[in-house]
């Protein structure tokens, strides 16, 4: 009895004793874990601050007519609101990350041994556990790394995000910032990155290939991999038909269509150099922060249509330039990064140029690749380069210049060859009035080189600096009827050396009026005239008129050894084709932040700093070097347009800086190591036609209005070499403005005023600086 009572009685006491012990144990557990907890919740970033959150925002800029051209941004991301996001959107999202989103607290049990179980018993990960609710805790507050204790705070974070915050302002938070790939943060970003279209357009297919990016997102953007990701696009369908969100014939019928890729997915600016130029600035003066995170609006005066003519005209006349030379393939240490550019070509258009790698070779003709077109060239498309056969130019794998010549109707491509292009330019165009930059093209390529030839070259202008000083001499009595002596004639400088400068034709023709001097471009005329109305003079209105860069204040001066920047030169002509008044120049019209409030505003800054006569005179004068002169092929545009070429004795550089009411352009033609273009390539030959061109291409002759005529102007007929008054019937009379009182008289000569002794007769020795 006392055995048996003794067995129930330590049978009792072991039970009691084993509960205390599990009890003691889950107590240690439960301290265990909540201690943990505890740790974890302290180390937590205080979820309160979501309110204050701000994400990275993209910085946009702005044409003259509301397109956007160009975006600045570390991060791609278009803040929008939850109402702007289309229901099967948000449905698609549900469907495929997080279907019990609006019924969990944060953190879905459920999903979390669905997705564990299904997991196990396909061998990998077929479904994560994460709500959106963890997912945007990640993203926000917490690092990528995989680990145990990342995924505790996920977890906690998540419970916190849920009892502060709405589910819709989770949802619309978490639209905005989750990755989608090829740069593209949010779901507007990402509408626009692959379809073109905001995502309040995008349709049901459309709106599922976004939502099924978000767990890979590189492997499964359409642009890297279509089939995949068209794939996933239909599991999502499939999911959105399984909960109900579509009905199943919907799913089977989209999950047919194709992917329809419209976007811009490189986002690349239409105008690389003038944004790269506004980039520098706004950074260098605000600072990155504010031009990278907080979606600043950047507008500017940039006309894109001229933009893209002057793009266009450069890139054919630097290609003309080139099939003078002997042919060359794109050297190997270039080829990855050319190759690398020009095989994500998606459209192909004339007077443009590519790059493309040959893939057979036959003897009247082979075949390119470039970009996603196939195409020939054949022997009428490369009979510049004096080859009687393809397979003496080009061998399998090669990569060579090409611009697109035709699509024919059986669909196949024809192509022209071009030489590898080594020369390089650029084009600016901006608006005398106002200042206001319009087009500015920095050379070839700005993916190749970002060196901005339109700002930061600075390179002799030759002739074109001439202008400045026929300018100085109007305002100082002479006209255009003035005599100079074109005869030899030379200088000693300060180091003893003799210098004695020449014609471009190494011809002397005596007399010669000031207007014919400047049409013919004789460079006796511009040396002597400068030595007549004196160098500190015509440096003096060449810094009134704009130019800012050093000049050489020796006679030399006249012939444009001094180096100025494109910007500066073409501003400079503007003045005189607007009436001699200066318009600073603009690139930025307003910066805002993203709430519409003003950061810097610019407005015209403008002031007389010619006559309004000599501005006319001097424009009247420049419109006989395009209509008879150095300039004539920009005649055949049939406009009134005035200018001067610009070409260094040596070849080395060719301008031609142009201007017509209210438009004055620059080009610049040259190699970026100052070695010589070739013998007698002017800036009448080779920039002259690129600046006819983008001219040509952007405005009509009836778009053009001739130069207003001040009061303080008149005209006389008279004889071009000469400068005598003849009648207006005269066959060769040429019809010539004048400053009011200084227009020749029938019979009176022209006066003392032209007249000009050579230095050596003056006694004037020391006209040279040291090292000319």
């Amino acid at each position: 009895m006392n055995n048996k009572k003794g067995f129930f009685y330590w049978l009792d006491k072991f039970f009691k004793g084993l509960f205390i012990l599990i009890g003691f144990l889950v107590s240690i557990l439960a301290g265990s874990v909540g201690g943990v907890v505890g740790a974890y919740l302290r180390d937590l970033p205080a979820v309160e601050k979501l309110k204050a959150y701000e994400p990275d925002k993209v910085a946009r800029l702005y044409a003259d007519n509301g397109e956007i051209f160009a975006e600045y941004f570390i991060q791609k991301r278009i803040l929008i609101t939850l109402d702007q996001v289309p229901k099967n959107m948000i449905n698609a999202f549900l469907a495929i990350e997080d279907n019990n989103f609006y019924s969990h607290f944060g953190v879905d049990w459920r999903g979390i041994v669905r997705a564990g179980v299904v997991n196990f018993f396909s061998g990998k990960i077929k479904e994560g556990g994460s709500t959106i609710t963890q997912q945007l805790a990640k993203v926000i507050f917490l690092t990528p790394e995989k680990t145990l204790e990342r995924k505790i705070k996920e977890a906690l974070v998540a419970l916190q995000l849920e009892k502060k915050y709405t589910k819709n302002e989770i949802l619309e938070l978490y639209l905005n910032q989750i990755y989608l790939g090829s740069g593209a943060y949010g779901v507007e970003a990402a509408a626009l990155t692959y379809f073109g279209k905001h995502a309040k357009e995008l349709n049901t297919a459309e709106c599922a290939l976004i939502a099924g990016l978000p767990r890979l997102p590189t492997f499964y953007s359409p642009f890297n991999n279509y089939e995949v990701a068209k794939r996933r696009r239909n599991i999502v369908l499939a999911k959105m038909a399984e909960l109900g969100y579509i009905s199943y014939k919907q799913s089977q019928e989209l999950s047919k269509t194709p992917l329809k890729l419209t976007g811009e997915h490189n986002w690349d600016s239409k105008a690389p150099y003038f944004s790269e130029y506004l980039r520098k600035y706004i950074e260098d003066k605000y600072g990155s922060e504010l031009l990278y995170k907080k979606g600043i609006k950047i507008y500017t005066p940039l006309n894109l249509k001229m933009q893209k003519s002057a793009e266009r005209a450069l890139d054919k006349g630097l290609m003309e330039i080139s099939r003078t030379k002997k042919f060359k393939t794109a050297p190997q240490s270039q080829r990855d990064l050319i190759f690398d550019i020009y095989s994500k070509t998606e459209n192909l258009e004339k007077d443009k140029l590519y790059y493309g790698e040959v893939t057979e070779v036959d003897k009247n003709y082979f075949t390119v690749k470039v970009g996603i077109f196939s195409g020939k060239v054949k022997k009428d498309g490369w009979k510049w380069t004096k080859r009687e056969l393809a397979s003496e130019l080009v061998k399998e794998g090669d990569l060579v210049g090409l611009s697109f010549a035709e699509n024919k109707k059986d669909g196949e491509f024809l192509f022209t060859l071009e030489n590898f292009v080594e020369i390089q330019g650029a084009v600016l165009a901006l608006q005398p009035s106002t200042g206001y930059i319009k087009a500015m093209v920095g050379g070839l390529d700005f993916n190749i080189s970002k060196f901005n030839r339109a700002i930061q070259a600075k390179r002799q202008p030759g002739s074109a600096f001439k202008p400045f000083i026929y300018t100085t001499a109007l305002d100082n009595g002479f006209t255009p009827s003035s005599i100079i002596m074109d005869t030899p004639v030379s200088f000693r400088g300060a180091d003893g050396k003799i210098w004695a400068p020449s014609n471009y034709d190494e011809k002397f023709k005596g007399p010669v009026s000031l207007r014919m001097g400047l049409e013919e471009s004789r460079n006796i005329i511009a040396v002597k005239l400068l030595e007549k109305v004196g160098v500190e003079k015509v440096v003096a209105t060449a810094r009134r008129m704009g130019i800012k860069s050093p000049l050489e204040p020796y006679l030399s001066l006249a012939l444009g050894p001094s180096v100025l920047s494109l910007l500066e030169i073409t501003s400079a002509y503007g003045v005189i084709g607007n009436q001699g008044v200066r318009a600073e120049p603009v690139s930025i019209l307003k910066i805002e932040d993203s709430d519409g409030v003003i950061i810097e505003e610019n407005y015209p800054q403008i002031h007389g700093v010619l006559k309004p006569e000599t501005a006319y005179v001097m424009t009247s004068m420049m419109r006989w070097v395009v209509e008879r002169g150095t300039a004539k092929r920009v005649s055949e545009l049939k406009m009134p347009i005035a200018g001067k070429t610009g070409t260094t004795n040596d070849f080395r550089d060719a301008w031609f800086v142009g201007f017509f009411q209210d438009l004055a352009a620059g080009v610049f033609v040259g190699y970026d190591d100052n070695r010589e273009i070739g013998y007698k390539e002017t800036g009448g030959k080779i920039a002259a036609p690129i600046w006819t061109n983008f001219i040509g291409e952007c405005f009509k002759p009836d778009q053009v209005k001739d130069f207003p005529v001040p009061e303080g102007v008149t005209f006389v007929t008279v004889d071009p070499r000469s400068g005598n008054p003849v009648s207006k019937d005269s066959q060769n009379g040429l019809l010539q403005a004048f400053i009011k009182g200084t227009e020749p008289k029938s019979g009176a000569g022209n006066g003392n005023k032209g007249e000009t002794k050579s230095p050596s007769e003056s006694g004037n020795e020391n006209f040279l600086g040291e090292g000319m």
